[in-house]
């Protein structure tokens, strides 16, 4: 009996891979950018590498880059370490908003203020609902603005990214 356990075994871990950074993580960054100047000096080098002081770029610009700590699912079978370090992970904050979903939201409901709903703007939303898309005005203002990449959601992060 022990023999065809060993077997098993044996065979099981024939099927086991090496954990891969590339597949099935989730990766996190450490947010330093609510940190005073004072604080961010009491940081080591190492410690400073593992995180972002500033989230997202101006357009036309790359975004600051750290290194990322990633996790391998651990529903995942492999065999090794499940953690990794992914260097230079840009430092964007996704919203979970995607971009081409904005767009066709504000073509055909941005005069019920339903895109500034969906970025967060619930104020605006509901002005721009009340005066049905500023009588048209401002719902065209508005989806220039977005094709034009001049709003953003307004927790501040960046778009979903699908890769």
């Amino acid at each position: 009996m022990n023999h065809w356990i060993q077997k098993l075994i044996f065979f099981f871990s024939l099927s086991l891979q090496n954990c891969s950074p590339n597949e099935f993580r989730k990766c996190t960054l450490f947010d330093y950018s609510e940190l005073t100047d004072d604080e961010l000096d009491e940081l080591s080098e190492e410690e400073r590498a593992l995180g972002c002081v500033t989230f997202g770029a101006k357009k036309g610009e790359q975004p600051a880059s750290a290194t990322a700590t990633c996790t391998v699912f651990m529903e995942i079978p492999c065999l090794g370490n499940h953690t990794f370090f992914v260097e230079n992970s840009p430092c964007i904050k996704s919203s979970g908003i995607s971009f081409p979903l904005v767009i066709v939201v504000s073509l055909f409901a941005g005069w019920l203020g339903a895109d500034r709903f969906v970025l967060g703007y619930t104020c605006l939303g509901a002005a721009k609902l009340l005066t049905l898309g500023g009588l048209g005005i401002w719902w065209a203002a508005d989806l220039a603005l977005l094709s034009a990449g001049d709003i953003f959601p307004e927790d501040g992060g960046d778009w979903l990214h699908s890769f």
